[in-house]
């Protein structure tokens, strides 16, 4: 399953006394639906009305209307005490956070608004802290829908970073060599600045590195050419480049560029397209690219990519 609605999943580096990640996710929505998933297990004492048990896998969307995608799933159980004590775990769907998870406890006081602890979390969502906050939102068929606001902060996973490789440079040698410093590898893209014309006049982009710090690299080129910048979302990843290499002015130049994201997306060309084709054919249908290297002079002269 894909995490499709973007804007609802920010995820920023934040710098405290201890490196961690802010999630902020916005505009979800849990549905708890009677006897589909929802089942009582355990009837209520008759004498103090309390202990009714009930184990759940509520399904979370990205949105309401009928294209919204199931992006997480709500598993546990709640139980009646005065109000209601929900113990659960939140498990993520999707490329970027399949499988990470968030364990959250609480109290719904009420059929308004509540919040949840985020009490620990796996994956994506290492030792995360937060609150969720749950908002009654319609009644839907069989039962209700409930609006989730989830803000945590958590631990990069520095411990378990993939391995990375290179693919390329394609293009020509140029005066100006542009890679990376020990101990400032790349972990994820955060964006992509590609300056063009007739060629790939400059490439700048900004990065996470292993210890979660935000880098900005470039630009690699020279000061010609029209301005684009892709900024990549908490699940967005470039998958793939694309272009073509040719002579220009007696230098082999990079003169059209072409990325590819995951969800079919794609950004470009950039540059006008001539000459010898490449495209980076290492990187596999399960890996994404972190960074770039390459060399420059007055135009963008080779570029390659590091993937994970």
């Amino acid at each position: 399953m894909e995490i499709l609605a973007l804007s609802n999943f920010l995820v920023t580096p934040y710098g405290a006394l201890l490196e961690s990640t802010e999630l902020n996710f916005r505009n979800l929505y849990m549905h708890q639906i009677l006897d589909v998933n929802q089942a009582k297990i355990v009837d209520s004492n008759a004498q103090v009305g309390m202990g009714e048990t009930a184990v759940n896998n509520w399904a979370i969307y990205d949105g309401k209307g009928s294209k919204a995608k199931r992006v997480a799933s709500a598993m546990g159980m709640h139980m009646l005490s005065n109000h209601w004590y929900c113990s659960l775990v939140i498990v993520f769907d999707g490329e970027k956070f399949n499988g990470s998870s968030l364990q959250v406890m609480g109290v719904d006081v009420s059929d308004g608004i509540s919040e949840w602890g985020i009490i620990g979390g796996t994956g994506e969502f290492a030792m995360a802290r937060g609150v969720i906050r749950r908002e009654f939102d319609r009644n839907i068929s069989g039962g209700k829908s409930q609006k989730l606001t989830i803000h945590a902060f958590c631990v990069p996973r520095s411990f378990s970073d993939p391995e990375q490789n290179k693919d390329g440079p394609w293009g020509g040698e140029g005066d100006n060599e542009g890679d990376y410093e020990e101990g400032q590898e790349p972990r994820r893209l955060l964006s992509v600045t590609i300056h063009s014309g007739f060629v790939v006049d400059a490439l700048e982009f900004e990065y996470v590195d292993q210890t979660g710090q935000n880098r900005t690299y470039g630009p690699w080129g020279g000061v010609g050419g029209h301005k684009n910048t892709i900024t990549l979302g908490a699940s967005d990843f470039i998958k793939k480049i694309s272009g073509t290499t040719d002579m220009i002015n007696g230098r082999k130049v990079v003169t059209s560029l072409l990325l590819l994201g995951n969800n079919d997306k794609t950004y470009g060309p950039y540059g006008k397209a001539q000459g010898a084709a490449f495209t980076s054919d290492r990187v596999p249908k399960t890996g994404y690219i972190t960074g770039f290297f390459g060399t420059s002079s007055r135009y963008l002269d080779s570029i390659g990519v590091y993937y994970a």
